[in-house]
């Protein structure tokens, strides 16, 4: 599975769209609601 998408999308579009979704504002109200 890693290698089928790293074969489409490069690392570094990868990590590229991880930090997108983690910017995302539900990610961010998801991650303070985590430590909690």
């Amino acid at each position: 599975m890693v290698n089928f998408k790293s074969h489409h999308f490069p690392p570094k579009v990868a990590v590229a769209n991880f930090l997108v979704s983690t910017a995302s504002p539900t990610s961010k109200i998801t991650r303070v609601d985590l430590p909690i």
